[in-house]
């Protein structure tokens, strides 16, 4: 599914730039951007199975949760744009606000595999080979 988007395959971005007359390369990075959080979500179903509803209901409630607000903030980050703020503009404060979205949602990400660790008895935590 990534290859939709993903320069230089990118059929999918490649054929809307073609409809809409636009530049295929530009449209495509865009597309790339905006579908950013493609590429971590497998990552974390991996790590923590309560993404894909597999364990206890409070465990699955708190994982989905923070993980939702982590990937929402680093789209937020990434496209510039904070639900319920506005452009987040392109001047050196957006550009710091932008980094520090990007940050609060990587810990809020990473937090939600955390939390399943930290909440499953220690013989259910797999280790490393």
């Amino acid at each position: 599914m990534v290859s939709f988007i993903t320069p230089p395959v990118a059929l999918a971005s490649f054929v809307a730039a073609g409809i809409a007359g636009a530049a295929p390369l530009k449209v495509g990075l865009q597309s790339m951007r905006l579908g950013s959080t493609m590429y971590f979500v497998p990552f974390f179903f991996v790590l923590n199975p309560a993404l894909i509803l597999r364990g206890a209901p409070l465990d699955i409630a708190v994982v989905v949760v923070t993980a939702f607000l982590g990937i929402l903030l680093i789209a937020s980050a990434l496209e510039g744009y904070l639900v319920g703020f506005g452009s987040l503009g392109d001047h050196p404060a957006g550009s710091l606000a932008r980094l520090l979205l990007l940050g609060a949602g990587l810990v809020l990400a990473a937090a939600a595999l955390l939390l399943a660790r930290v909440s499953r008895p220690a013989s259910q935590i797999p280790t490393p080979s």
